[in-house]
């Protein structure tokens, strides 16, 4: 029986977190192999300094990994619906806050996961200067000026992170969380083009996707930042 359910605190816990976030993954639709090999984290980490942390946001980050894949299969059905011969207005419409929905829960879970995964790397990088971290005005900031300092991550790789997440916050973050909404302006646009706002949702992923691989060796010890 597992008491902390999605509160793992030992490695067989953290077992059987990953087996039914893998049972979640497989039921809407979404790969379900994981990202971040939880049991190995806590393993890894359950006598270190700052483990204790860096575990919470290793078990964050999957979790809200696994819930962002399965808003992005909502929105991957709603697109090949407008392929289909038009719909009547009323349905139309239910599908168009379906994608609405789905697109508003990945705008704001997205930035969330991101500012989890540059607390990891300061906790790696500079684990005093977290706490600093966590208060400061801007995180994406703060992070860039530590990862600066410390060349714990190449230069190349710091500025992929920094550009991707300046031009999602941009175009998605800062007006659906601090304006009037970003997404209903096009969520009923149905020439959804490489270039079109809502493929820009998708192609945010690919930034996640590549920085979640990259780091999980490292949560294992295998290797720097």
């Amino acid at each position: 029986m597992v008491e902390q359910g999605v509160r793992p605190s030992n490695p067989s816990e953290a077992h059987s977190l990953a087996l039914a976030v893998g049972r979640f993954r497989a039921a809407n639709g979404c790969e379900s192999s994981a990202h971040l090999d939880l049991e190995g984290i806590s393993r890894f980490w359950e006598n270190r300094a700052s483990g204790g942390r860096v575990f919470t946001l290793a078990v964050e980050v999957e979790v809200q990994v696994a819930c962002l894949e399965a808003d992005l299969q909502i929105l991957l059905r709603t697109q090949r619906s407008d392929h289909a011969p038009r719909l009547l207005p009323d349905a139309a419409l239910d599908a168009q806050l379906v994608r609405f929905r789905a697109n508003s829960n990945i705008i704001l879970r997205y930035r969330a996961i991101w500012d989890k995964l540059l607390g990891l790397y300061v906790l790696l990088c500079e684990p005093a200067e977290y706490e600093q971290f966590l208060s400061a005005k801007s995180r994406r900031k703060k992070f860039a000026q530590l990862m600066r300092r410390n060349q714990g991550m190449g230069a190349e790789g710091l500025a992929a992170i920094c550009q991707a997440l300046e031009r999602f916050d941009a175009l998605y973050r800062t007006g659906e969380a601090h304006g009037t909404g970003s997404t209903r302006i096009w969520v009923s646009d149905r020439t959804n083009g490489p270039n079109s706002r809502q493929a820009g949702i998708m192609w945010a992923w690919n930034d996640l996707n590549h920085v979640l691989k990259s780091l999980a060796p490292t949560l294992l010890g295998q290797g720097a930042p």
